[in-house]
């Protein structure tokens, strides 16, 4: 079990199958019937066919593969959740039993402000006194909730009585997906323009099925990467040029690697001086392409970390002056007080990187 937010929870209840069943699955529309029961039995052609099938989109081997889970959510995310209309549901009913005084508080650091660029998020990256609020928020819930224990006393049905509560208000459900329709709700629900509260479960499912599914869940990974990363992937297996999978130091390349990058960084600096956009174009994705070649060298999840990254810098200032700035620029971006650098989240990034096979 994980728990998630202040009360709530996911739990794997069982599953069908393991890393081989897509392989099994995929391997008799050829005449074959391997089936090895053991994930420790998976050499590298196997592994190659797992990736081949998830980069190319073949879904159905992996619709061989069945979760069950049991969740404790707010309603408000269950109804996010429902939308996913290839899951199979059966939730806790207000009609057939009273419901217990269990709501979803938010932390402080997660209301933030209704954001002003994209109308469904909220913008949490500057401090907001709350405490008076959520202390409101609070007693609006208890209220809630004795208006509805006053309407049972007075023997309302409970299939009305239920309407005074609010959508923060905990349910819980079981909930059956293939891995297939599992992989679809992860990409959208643990995204970053996701509501925070639905997206924290979509991470704890994605450690269940990293756990239960090693092999296939890097593989997955890996064919999510964003499509510059993909083609960067296909230039350094085509003149096997390396593309590790877990972190390592490359002594035989790094030289050559700095040499190149500070090469394509100079060539910038000339474009520039010179007023020859095209190049200063060309270097900088030149730059960009070497970078990642390099990351991936080195075995890094460069999705993963540019995400961590992106979070944490999300959470900058603007730069009020020049003064501000250790750069000495008003168009400078600050670490605010209390401020958190990503350092934390990327090692355990390189430490599950490490373990992946």
């Amino acid at each position: 079990m994980i728990n998630v937010l202040d009360k709530g929870y996911i739990r794997l209840v069982e599953k069908m199958g393991s890393d081989w069943s897509p392989l099994r699955s995929a391997r008799v529309s050829t005449g074959g019937d391997e089936d090895k029961n053991t994930d420790n039995d998976m050499d590298l052609k196997d592994r190659k066919l797992i990736q081949y099938l998830l980069d190319n989109g073949h879904t159905s081997p992996f619709e061989s593969i069945v979760l069950t889970f049991e969740v404790k959510a707010p309603i408000f995310v269950i109804r996010q959740w429902h939308r996913h209309r290839t899951w199979s549901y059966n939730e806790l009913s207000g009609r057939y039993s009273e419901l217990p005084c269990e709501y979803y508080v938010p932390d402080e650091d997660k209301i933030g402000k209704q954001g002003k660029l994209n109308k469904q998020s909220r913008d949490t990256s500057s401090e907001v006194d709350a405490s008076e609020q959520i202390r409101y928020f609070i007693e609006a819930c208890n209220s809630a909730d004795g208006d509805y224990r006053y309407l049972l006393d007075n023997e309302w049905p409970r299939e009305i009585a239920r309407a005074v509560l609010p959508v923060n208000w905990y349910t819980r459900m079981y909930a059956t997906v293939n891995l297939h329709n599992l992989f679809g709700f992860l990409r959208l629900r643990n995204h970053s323009h996701a509501q925070y509260e639905i997206r924290e479960y979509a991470k704890a499912i994605e450690e269940i099925v990293k756990a239960h599914f090693p092999v296939i869940y890097y593989a997955w990974k890996k064919s999510q990467q964003s499509k510059y990363l993909k083609g960067v992937r296909q230039f350094h297996e085509k003149f096997g040029l390396g593309w590790e999978s877990s972190p390592r130091w490359i002594p035989d390349m790094q030289d050559f690697r700095i040499k190149f990058m500070q090469e394509e960084l100079d060539e910038y600096k000339e474009a520039v001086a010179n007023k020859d956009m095209v190049k200063a174009f060309d270097a900088l994705l030149d730059l960009v392409y070497v970078t990642v070649g390099t990351a991936h060298l080195h075995g890094f999840p460069f999705d993963e970390g540019f995400e961590a990254v992106q979070e944490a810098n999300m959470l900058k200032q603007k730069a009020k002056s020049a003064d501000e700035s250790k750069r000495g620029s008003a168009f400078d971006v600050v670490k605010p007080e209390g401020w958190v650098a990503p350092e934390e989240k990327l090692n355990q990034l390189l430490k599950e990187a490490s373990t992946c096979l």
